[in-house]
């Protein structure tokens, strides 16, 4: 059936509530106010150093509560790009952590599993919940564990040339194994966790919603990963380009928007589309 004319009021509703509580957010954050600010070290004036990518977190976590406190449902796409933005972060952030730390105890697991999941479990607990119905928690969750394995395996021989990228390249096949092919892989790995009767938040099963919600976001965890693998050529890119005249520095980095702007375009209207 269509919609009527009262569902379509509340539509428009729900965007202007959507877009003023996003400009008065904006407002307040431009307010003038009297801040400290340290002295910005070296290492932090890197491409997405951290007080980027918190930031960049920090935004998409607001649209997220807006998204769903006002069931915003026609910003439903943008909200996708930011959910597969924040796994994608999984993978840059937890291979980097992992790369330049070597840091694979127990310790390190148990504090990303209480970061992840210890507001969720109370949610949980408290209401009745499923696991299933706060999804972004276990995505993040599962694809910590990837890059875990991915980057544990054989971990005294992540930095010679060859070997981490090997297990990249057998963990693409293996992605694409589980969610591209219908195998089967996926049902029987997952058998033991997740079932088919219906809960809230996964009318079709825990199964079918799992893989729904994996399936999405599936790739993005490895190309963070093979981001962050290649960070370093990045930001040497960078650090010589800002040793350039100013002309040479608008020129390459007016080169590098312009290939961005083109992938954009060709992802936007492409072939795949």
């Amino acid at each position: 059936g269509g919609d009527g004319d009262d569902d379509d009021d509340g539509d428009g509703d729900e965007e202007d509530s959507v877009m003023s509580s996003s400009v008065s957010f904006l407002t307040n954050q431009l307010k003038p106010s009297k801040v400290v600010v340290a002295p910005t070290p070296p290492s932090e004036n890197e491409v997405l150093n951290r007080y980027q990518t918190e930031e960049w977190k920090g935004w998409m976590q607001f649209t997220f509560l807006l998204y769903h406190y006002m069931h915003a449902t026609e910003v439903y796409n943008g909200i996708r790009i930011m959910i597969t933005c924040y796994v994608w972060m999984t993978g840059f952030g937890n291979f980097s952590f992992f790369y330049m730390t070597n840091d694979y105890s127990l310790p390190r697991i148990l504090q990303m599993l209480w970061r992840l999941n210890f507001l969720v479990l109370f949610l949980c607990l408290t209401h009745g919940n499923p696991y299933i119905l706060y999804y972004i928690c276990p995505l993040h969750t599962y694809f910590f564990f990837m890059v875990y394995a991915v980057m544990s395996i054989g971990k005294e021989r992540n930095y010679t040339k060859w070997w981490i990228r090997i297990k990249l390249a057998i963990l693409a096949i293996i992605i694409f194994l589980i969610w591209d092919v219908d195998l089967g892989i996926f049902e029987r790995l997952h058998q033991f966790f997740l079932g088919y009767e219906p809960v809230v938040g996964a009318s079709m099963g825990t199964m079918w919603e799992w893989y729904f919600r994996s399936y999405l976001d599936h790739w993005s965890t490895l190309l963070g990963m093979v981001f962050a693998l290649n960070f370093p050529i990045v930001s040497l890119f960078y650090r010589k380009l800002e040793a350039r005249s100013i002309m040479r520095q608008w020129l390459g980095k007016l080169a590098v928007a312009s290939g961005m702007l083109y992938a954009l375009h060709m992802w936007a209207t492409g072939p795949l589309t």
